[in-house]
């Protein structure tokens, strides 16, 4: 693991650590007041075990390729973290309500997967994997034990808002309407008349639920079927699809449709024989957003019938990173999962195994055995006309994969079975050895689609920037630019549409001229970004709190520097823009350390840092002729230039007065030069405006 890389995987981990005890300290404001909800309780009594063992894992000083993999899972502890930081300060420090009101009005307005217990469920497990991958290696024997424990006890939690909620009676005959609204989440039950919401006692599942003609929601009353499904869940492949889509863009017909008119693609829809349809490609050739299109057209085919729906789609999107979606295991799970949630009544085949009596029939040793045997029986089920199963990478499965393809060739004999799957090119069919007729269609094959469905993307990208609308001939030079580069890859446009949000008329041609034309730079520039995204997110922390966490700033130090190194000699050619913000970034960071308690020289020594990274991001600012940068570059050097004398002011050596007076006043006289280009009002001019008085009382004084 190279340091940039281990220096994250630590990032992260103080990250998590800095959360937890913040949340432990809003806590411990009110741990003695009545009326808590026990969730809160049981949860902050947990928080200590969590940071101690963090504690520990930061504390560990050699590194291993394990923990190339670690960075998803930390991301993912940190997100729910956050998430449950925030509630617990909401809950108190959101006016003087009481307790239970104060709870009730933020809980009532979080879905089921955002409540506390099921984000410090999901924290404990991202624990338990960072153990599985050896990086808590430290972390005792009894600690383990304790996170296995507190794993049972948030499954068993009831909900936060269980005791908030009252059952209601109703009972309805003949026609009309049957209301009852209870608060919360509304389950809309398919069948004849009109019933909005329902509460059901005894042994029932609610029916299927279809919104906006792709998505579920399945709500057993039966207690111990909702506890399985849960139980069953990794993650939703819906939210990964998402999150996909998110992040590539509008997942456009335009860009996928020519694949669903193909002759191969009509052929396994269509012929009883055609079972499986391979796609393959070179990677960013646009492989899960052709299998994210077809997800949403073959959505459409799942039409519930008399409460049921007999035609099924499940899918999963592998990526080799993240442990919990690299594995057939977590595959298979995230299948069953989906075809249960879509259709209620095949949690029976899952029950068989569940109710059998192990602790977590879906973990450990014996888990694919156990699942290929639930998939196979929900396959064979009689009341299914159709199932379509669909998993994006093969590739990025990097555990069992021979066990998942060889389950996909046994239950391929069914004509009602069809599966999709991708995986790039390298990965030659004999290293599969599935013996089945195949129709496979071949990205590289369709190279004119797929260039055709590039082009299109690259011109939907070019909509996003306004001030190119008006510049026809400029406009047609940065396409003509990307089409050039790109070499009909989504995911190069997709990274280069990132880095063209920032530039303007006068620097895009210069941007572009500087972009590598081969994928893996643009990827590295992407960990570039990353890195200077979280160094921001640190440093936006460390300026909302009050007591000021100089900890945070470390951290976004750290991480800027890990980015500039990565963007100056990883990347080639050298990462223009990422080195110029990691330069403007360090400025503005190594100035605001200069406030911490230290020695006037220790925080003249500060400045002298920063002085160093301005003056470096100033020449590379004229260089990229970046407007915006050179604005937050002027204004950078116009703080320090004030910051130094306000500094000397209080410094032993006042000897110099007349030179130190001429220091103030030309800051303040550039500041105020600059606080004319900016609205008033804005940020940024009421920035000018502290430093400004700051200035003004400073002379006073002579």
């Amino acid at each position: 693991m190279s340091g940039a890389e281990a220096g994250l995987v630590f990032g992260l981990i103080s990250s998590v650590i800095s959360i937890i005890e913040a949340t432990i300290n809003t806590y411990d404001i009110v741990k003695n007041e009545n009326g808590q909800p026990e969730a809160f309780r049981r949860i902050a009594a947990r928080l200590p075990l969590v940071r101690n063992i963090l504690r520990t894992a930061e504390a560990t000083t050699t590194l291993d390729e394990a923990r190339k993999t670690l960075e998803p899972i930390l991301k993912d502890c940190t997100s729910k973290a956050t998430a449950l930081q925030k509630i617990f300060e909401d809950c108190i420090r959101n006016g003087d309500d009481k307790w239970r009101d104060r709870c009730k009005k933020v809980l009532d307005t979080l879905r089921n997967e955002d409540r506390v217990e099921f984000l410090m469920e999901g924290i404990l497990k991202d624990i338990q994997l960072l153990a599985d991958a050896k990086v808590m290696e430290n972390a005792t024997d009894a600690q383990m034990k304790e996170i296995q424990e507190a794993i049972k006890e948030m499954a068993k939690l009831l909900s936060s808002l269980q005791e908030e909620r009252e059952s209601i009676i109703q009972n309805h005959n003949g026609s009309g309407h049957n209301i009852g609204n209870t608060g919360g989440t509304q389950y809309n039950q398919i069948g004849s008349g009109d019933i909005y919401h329902n509460i059901i006692s005894g042994n029932a599942s609610f029916g299927v639920n279809l919104i906006n003609s792709t998505y579920y929601i399945t709500m057993f009353a039966d207690k111990s079927s909702q506890k399985c499904l849960k139980d069953l869940r990794t993650t939703d492949p819906r939210e990964d699809k998402k999150r996909i889509e998110e992040t590539s863009g509008p997942l456009l017909e335009d860009l996928y449709c020519w694949i669903l008119q193909h002759s191969t693609f009509q052929r396994w829809r269509d012929h009883k024989q055609s079972r499986l349809l391979w796609i393959k490609g070179d990677p960013g050739k646009g492989k899960t957003m052709l299998l994210c299109g077809i997800i949403n057209k073959m959505s459409l085919l799942m039409k519930p019938r008399d409460g049921n729906v007999t035609t099924l789609l499940s899918y999963f999107f592998c990526q080799a990173p993240d442990l919990r979606i690299n594995n057939a295991t977590a595959i298979l799970r995230g299948l069953i999962y989906l075809l249960v949630d879509y259709q209620p009544s095949l949690i029976s085949h899952v029950r068989k195994k569940y109710d059998q009596g192990a602790e977590q029939p879906f973990e450990g040793v014996n888990a694919w055995t156990a699942l290929s045997m639930v998939a196979e029986s929900i396959l064979q089920d009689p009341s299914l006309e159709n199932i379509y199963l669909i998993i994006d990478a093969l590739d990025e499965c990097v555990v069992d994969l021979p066990k998942l393809l060889n389950f996909i060739a046994q239950n391929s004999s069914s004509s009602r079975v069809k599966w999709i799957v991708s995986s790039r090119n390298q990965y030659p069919d004999k290293d599969f050895n599935i013996e089945m007729q195949e129709k496979r269609l071949c990205l590289e094959l369709n190279e004119e689609s797929v260039s055709v469905a590039v082009d299109k993307y690259i011109d939907t990208k070019l909509l996003t920037l306004e001030w190119l609308q008006n510049n026809t001939p400029l406009r047609e030079q940065v396409r003509d630019k990307i089409r050039q580069k790109a070499n009909a890859t989504f995911r190069w446009v997709t990274l280069v549409s990132a880095d063209l949000q920032f530039e303007d008329a006068a620097s895009v041609l210069c941007m572009l001229e500087d972009t590598p034309a081969k994928l893996n730079m643009m990827q590295l520039r992407s960990e570039v970004k990353k890195l200077l995204k979280e160094a921001e997110e640190e440093f936006h922390r460390f300026t909302k709190e009050k007591s000021k966490d100089y900890m945070l700033l470390d951290n976004a130090v750290k991480k800027c520097k890990e980015a500039l190194e990565m963007a100056s000699k990883q990347v080639k050619p050298p990462y223009r823009i990422g080195i110029l913000r990691a330069n403007i970034h360090l400025a503005e960071f190594y100035r605001e350390k200069s406030y911490c308690k230290c020695s006037p020289e220790g925080k003249m020594e500060y400045v002298r840092c920063a002085e160093k990274y301005v003056n470096d991001a100033s020449a590379l600012a004229r260089e990229t002729r970046n407007k915006t940068r050179i604005e937050q570059v002027t204004l950078e050097k116009a703080l320090l230039r004030a910051r130094r004398p306000l500094l000397e002011v209080r410094g032993p050596n006042l000897a110099d007065h007349k030179g130190l007076i001429a220091k103030l006043s030309d800051a303040q006289e550039e500041l105020w030069n600059i606080k004319e280009e900016y609205e008033k009002g804005s940020e940024i001019e009421l920035c000018i405006q502290w430093w400004l008085k700051k200035l003004e009382k400073a002379l006073e004084g002579y």
